[in-house]
């Protein structure tokens, strides 16, 4: 019997579909935002979460940089937790910098 292949978008409607039904609401908001805020923005199911990518044209890279990764979602206990893989880099230098 042949295995049905789903979509990128059908495993993570289904996988939110699975979800508590209180945390569904914000999680189908961030996946919108997340693909309205550009046509090259993908997403799919990473570490059993939904997560977003970019889908466009990128030079070589070695992969255990995470590059290509935007966001993904820790969605543990009722919790959503938006976890950015690249990081955030800060080219710039200051000194004298206080809290």
């Amino acid at each position: 019997m042949p295995t049905t292949k789903y979509t990128n978008n059908e495993q993570v409607t289904a996988h939110i579909a699975k979800l508590p039904k209180n945390i569904q609401p914000a999680v189908t908001y961030l996946r919108e935002l997340m693909l309205a805020t550009d046509d090259e923005i993908s997403e799919h199911i990473k570490w059993n979460s939904p997560a977003f990518y970019y889908s466009g044209a990128m030079s070589a890279f070695n992969a255990k940089e995470y590059k290509r990764d935007i966001l993904v979602m820790n969605l543990r206990k009722d919790k959503i937790m938006c976890v950015l893989p690249t990081g955030m880099v800060i080219k710039k230098q200051y000194r004298n910098f206080r809290r």
